[in-house]
């Protein structure tokens, strides 16, 4: 496990080096992603025969149908993206977490767009029974989605993913996620006008989600504790929060709830 973990660490550092103007890399990760077209032989068919008999101690979401895992395409004839999709349900954890890393990586890269199939794979990471595998589904999963922010169905599988780790029986998920959707619903309402426009997107469709509000309540009440609501980010949501559609007002009618003194009922 450890040489596949250290493998697949490697596929991650090379997306992320392509990220990076290294140009030259892009051709060569395009074509490994790139399933291959040629007839698997007799020995790779019984090489994903074998991988197709595991079971992920997680429980696996996806169907028989677009399963990885139950496939008789052989492993190395399928693509670097479906080789990673596998070793979602490897069962050792250090390769599960690597495999998760890896794939937001190639997500990252210049035209890549989230499947299916890969929205399926982080589902399984959130509900994975590791605490580190859990980690990192929500930190990867938080940088595809900073890479593809105009992606609606990315927001709302990041926001269905996401909002219940608030919950998590680990006090170390909890924080980071709250430290998670502060960037993503507060922090973000104060930067640029990109990062704004998908903080309130975020905020709205939690609104229209009623079974996401709850929550959304557990974040605000950690976020007052920590003292990260603050009068300037009351005074930015009042100023922005227009009409009736704006989630703004939910996040406001919590924070009074919390902290009373941060909200001016005069300027509302």
């Amino acid at each position: 496990p450890t040489v596949r973990a250290r493998s697949i660490s490697c596929i991650a550092e090379l997306a992320s080096l392509a990220c990076q103007a290294q140009a030259w890399l892009l051709p060569l990760l395009q074509q490994a992603l790139a399933p291959s077209t040629s007839t698997p032989t007799d020995g790779d068919k019984e090489d994903a025969m074998e991988d197709s008999t595991f079971v992920s101690p997680a429980g696996s979401l996806l169907s028989a149908s677009a399963t990885p895992m139950n496939t008789t395409t052989a492993p190395t004839k399928d693509g670097l993206m479906q080789a990673l999709r596998r070793r979602v349900s490897d069962g050792k954890s250090v390769v599960r977490k690597a495999a998760l890393d890896a794939l937001a990586s190639l997500l990252q890269l210049p035209a890549a767009v989230a499947t299916p199939q890969d929205l399926a794979c982080f589902r399984q990471g959130f509900m994975d029974a590791a605490l580190s595998v859990r980690k990192q589904a929500m930190i990867s999963f938080a940088c595809v989605l900073r890479h593809a922010p105009h992606d609606g169905v990315l927001r709302s599988a990041w926001l269905d993913y996401t909002l219940p780790m608030t919950t998590d029986r680990e006090d170390s998920i909890r924080e980071r996620c709250q430290e998670i959707l502060q960037e993503f619903l507060l922090t973000g309402l104060t930067q640029g006008p990109e990062q704004a426009e998908t903080a309130w997107r975020l905020i709205t469709a939690i609104d229209e989600k009623q079974d996401l509000r709850r929550f959304l309540q557990r974040a605000c009440a950690a976020w007052a504790q920590k003292s990260v609501l603050t009068k300037s980010l009351v005074s930015k949501i009042v100023t922005q929060a227009v009409g009736p559609s704006k989630g703004g007002w939910t996040v406001l009618a919590e924070i009074a709830l919390r902290k009373p003194e941060l909200v001016d009922p005069n300027k509302i």
